[in-house]
């Protein structure tokens, strides 16, 4: 099977997955952040949907665009960047309350150091994406440009 196929597979599989979690996880929780003199307040299902459409993004980049992504290693570190940052983000939304003290400065100022570093990974993992299909395309571009069939008089 063809790498960027099973990438595509793996990004489907996750979208799934944050699909059940979404069904079946409590409504009622939030995503807690402070950033400067912001406090953003995001509920479970706009993040979960966030996730999915991440997740959906990739597997129709993948799977119908598998000559823009001609790196395979560059494809399964943003596939992997992408899907633990994801992970960390919808885990600490379901289960922070459980282990750390919010209440408390030094857990509230704990949880928000991990929900802007798993965001900062969560977009290093998007921008990684991005780099890599604007490659992709460069490289497609010249191959097309570059071709006798091009070239040949009409």
């Amino acid at each position: 099977m063809n790498s960027n196929k099973f990438a595509a597979y793996a990004c489907l599989l996750s979208a799934v997955i944050f699909a059940v979690v979404g069904i079946f996880a409590d409504h009622s929780l939030t995503l807690d952040m402070h950033v400067h003199d912001t406090y953003f307040v995001i509920s479970l299902p706009h993040t979960l949907t966030a996730v999915k459409l991440i997740f959906l993004l990739g597997w129709i980049c993948y799977y119908f665009l598998p000559s823009f992504f001609p790196f395979k290693t560059l494809t399964w570190i943003q596939v992997v960047i992408t899907l633990l940052m994801s992970l960390v983000i919808v885990g600490n939304t379901l289960w922070a309350r459980r282990f750390i003290d919010l209440i408390s400065v030094e857990g509230f100022e704990l949880n928000n150091r991990y929900m802007i570093w798993a965001f900062l990974g969560l977009m290093s993992g998007l921008l990684l994406f991005i780099g890599h299909f604007v490659i992709g395309t460069l490289l497609c571009l010249f191959r097309r440009f570059n071709s006798p069939s091009f070239n040949s008089p009409l």
